[in-house]
């Protein structure tokens, strides 16, 4: 302003209206005192008063009368560059907690608490709890629970209905009461034979009192009929008559399902196909040994040109000719070979002769066709049609065939059920962990055509033809198989033509409706398919969630460290949308992401929180003592977690080099980790899901995302109609 009328020699009006204010601000003069006493006397204080804040140092300046409020005196206090240093927090040395040891079984560990409460009248009452880790089972109160029990029921004879004797501690109480008592036990169960606990029970109790007995029974119907009988008398014993004899006289009668006559809409095909077998089979009464197993000692002693051989009434059974049993089995003769008749109700209800032929099927089967055998159940090419890769191991597939014999209408038939059987390189039968992989991957979620398509190709090399067993016999398998008709009200019935040829009926009962939550408003949707159900609705107890009951799903991680960074970031893909291949279509929908699916945030944690523990999985060589040592491992970490966050789902990552210690038997034991570590998390109420690295890195990601999530219980409430 001065500047300007200065050099253009301007007056005080006309310069104010050039830049545009008014006169008066022009004049205006501050009338604000200066705070450079004020900032001087906040500094002393500040520096007397070192852990006073600005609100504390403005209540001491008020009493020395300074006037001035609480935010001019902020904005001193920071201009005065003025803060309160926080102190430091001590850190004191951790000392690492020991984890309690788990009990594993009764009488392993114990722990006890002192219980003081007060009474209405003012009385104090103190306890001392003693419980069993194992059991839950407070020994105290058993012992005098089981004294009362036995006190009460000595003098009265006992009726027992329903009930397992599953807890040992009752049975005790039982055992030692009917052993002393005069009185009577009656145990009433259903079947011929009571279980182990009842029978050690019964024997525990001298048999010389004949106070203890096992009543079996039809049904509780047949249980009271018969203490009505027993009990009842004059016209209460003519009602009961009269009463079971309007129920009718048959009883309980067994009845084979049956569906009633309706018209065909529809017919199926089956894998059933009739079977023509050998009329006749050799049988031979053998020396057998006295101890041991009869089906071993004739495994090693029957020559493999004798052909399938099954233990049969203290002697065998076989497929062969006489004059071959005579000189095979010569030193263990005890009688003369003889042939014996073989009805389609012997083969199909003995075991042992169905066993038998079914071995001799798959002989002359394999030998007819030219394919390898178990000598069992299967058949499979010598060729394989394709190799496929299992934990970083490459495997020959060759195409197989199960064939089994079952009655239907009273009549044999061979099943077929196309397989796969696995090699490896060097020829070598795959074992079983990487067959049931390779099965899964082929055959889990193979199309209808395509297995058609299997069957059809063995049925063309095994119908139709004469299949010849070792030594003499003919097996042949009918081009037809049979055909099931069934009945759907919702569709028109097929010409009589073709319903003649259904052997077999059934109904189409249509999948039962799922409620969903709509997305707008608060009424019901019904849908049968839950994946539609989901994307186009909210699940059924979308209302409870999203009120706060639970509002995530909450998950902790346990994975090898080195490991963490590939599994971190597939977690967290599970919040992205997936399409499904073309293949997929008929059965999968398009994965929006999970909180768009379930209605709620998927809450997956990051390395290095609380929730995301790293185990150290360098265990034992030793398949066996591996396998333990990291199932304790494991065990230990949900502990941790369960100790910090009892509610949430854990998540336990299962990479490749676990293979050798998921499942491993030996002659003595068998020990599953997945199942262990299962049955512990249950035990502890404790959620938990395994993730194989096989899943994270399977092209089928759509797939994945669909059956993967982890849903925490009250999360999906399906209501069934």
């Amino acid at each position: 302003m001065t500047h300007i009328m200065h050099v253009h020699g301007l007056g005080v009006t006309r310069s104010c209206g050039l830049i545009g204010i008014s006169r008066s601000l022009y004049h205006y003069e501050s009338r604000r005192p200066d705070d450079e006493g004020l900032r001087q006397r906040l500094c002393e204080l500040a520096a007397i008063k070192r852990r006073y804040g600005y609100r504390r140092l403005h209540v001491l300046m008020q009493r020395e009368g300074w006037q001035v409020n609480r935010k001019k005196l902020l904005r001193v206090y920071r201009q005065a560059g003025l803060s309160v240093r926080r102190r430091k927090r001590k850190r004191i040395a951790g000392v690492e907690r020991q984890l309690k040891v788990q009990a594993t079984m009764p009488n392993q560990s114990w722990s006890m608490d002192f219980v003081s409460d007060g009474l209405a009248d003012g009385r104090r009452l103190r306890c001392l709890n003693i419980v069993d880790d194992f059991t839950k089972e407070l020994r105290a109160q058993e012992s005098w629970l089981g004294s009362e029990l036995m006190r009460e029921i000595q003098d009265y004879d006992l009726i027992v209905v329903g009930y397992s004797g599953r807890d040992q501690s009752l049975m005790s109480v039982l055992a030692q009461a009917y052993s002393t008592s005069e009185r009577r036990l009656y145990w009433c169960g259903f079947g011929d034979e009571p279980a182990e606990e009842v029978k050690t029970l019964l024997h525990s109790i001298p048999e010389e009192k004949q106070s203890a007995f096992y009543i079996d029974s039809e049904g509780f119907d047949d249980l009271m009929s018969r203490l009505a009988m027993r009990q009842l008398s004059g016209e209460d014993l003519a009602r009961a008559h009269a009463l079971i004899a309007s129920t009718g006289e048959g009883g309980v009668r067994k009845m084979a399902f049956s569906v009633p006559p309706l018209p065909i809409s529809h017919l199926i095909k089956s894998n059933a196909h009739p079977l023509r077998y050998p009329s006749s089979a050799l049988k031979m009464s053998l020396v057998m040994p006295e101890h041991g197993s009869w089906k071993d000692w004739l495994r090693e002693q029957s020559p493999k040109e004798a052909g399938p051989t099954v233990v049969f009434d203290k002697g065998a059974l076989c497929l062969c000719d006489v004059p071959l049993a005579q000189r095979l089995f010569a030193e263990h003769l005890n009688g003369p070979v003889t042939e014996v008749a073989i009805s389609d109700e012997n083969l199909i209800s003995d075991g042992r002769i169905l066993g038998l032929y079914r071995r001799a099927l798959i002989i002359a089967a394999a030998k007819a066709t030219g394919m390898k055998s178990d000598g069992r159940r299967r058949i499979w090419e010598t060729a394989p049609y394709d190799q496929k890769i299992v934990d970083r191991v490459n495997y020959k597939v060759h195409r197989a065939l199960s064939i089994d014999i079952v009655g239907v209408n009273g009549r044999p038939h061979a099943v077929f059920m196309p397989e796969i059987v696995a090699s490896t390189l060097d020829g070598k039968i795959a074992d079983l962990e990487p067959t049931k992989a390779l099965r899964n991957q082929i055959y889990g979620y193979q199309h209808n055509n395509v297995f058609d398509a299997d069957l059809s190709r063995w049925a063309g090399q095994l119908v139709n033809v004469d299949l010849p067993s070792l030594h003499g016999g003919i097996f042949h398998i009918a081009r037809a198989p049979l055909f099931a008709g069934l009945s759907n009200k919702a569709a028109k019935p097929i010409p009589s033509d073709f319903s003649r040829f259904a052997k077999q009926a059934g109904i189409v009962v249509p999948d039962a409706p799922l409620i969903f939550a709509s997305k707008i408003g608060r009424h019901e949707i019904k849908n049968p398919n839950p994946l539609h159900g989901l994307v186009e609705n909210r699940p059924w107890d979308h209302s409870l969630t999203s009120s706060g009951l639970c509002p995530s799903t909450e998950v902790a991680v346990i994975c090898p460290e080195n490991l963490a960074a590939s599994f971190e970031q597939f977690l967290h893909v599970l919040e992205q949308p997936a399409n499904p291949s073309q293949s997929e279509r008929d059965y999968l929908h398009d994965y929006p992401g999970y909180t768009a699916a379930f209605g709620l945030p998927l809450r997956a944690p990051r390395r290095g929180e609380g929730t995301w523990l790293s185990i150290d999985d360098n265990v034992s060589n030793d398949a066996l003592a591996g396998s333990k040592q990291l199932a304790q491992k494991i065990c230990q970490t949900l502990d941790l977690i369960r100790r910090a966050r009892q509610t949430v789902t854990v998540v336990i990552y299962v990479p490749r080099r676990w293979e050798p210690y998921k499942v491993v038997s030996t002659s003595h034991e068998s020990f599953n980790l997945h199942d262990y570590v299962k049955a512990y998390a249950a035990r502890h109420g404790q959620s938990t899901q395994f993730v194989r690295e096989e899943t994270t890195s399977s092209s089928s990601q759509c797939r994945v995302r669909w059956w993967l999530p982890p849903r925490h219980p009250p999360l999906i409430l399906w209501n069934l109609m």
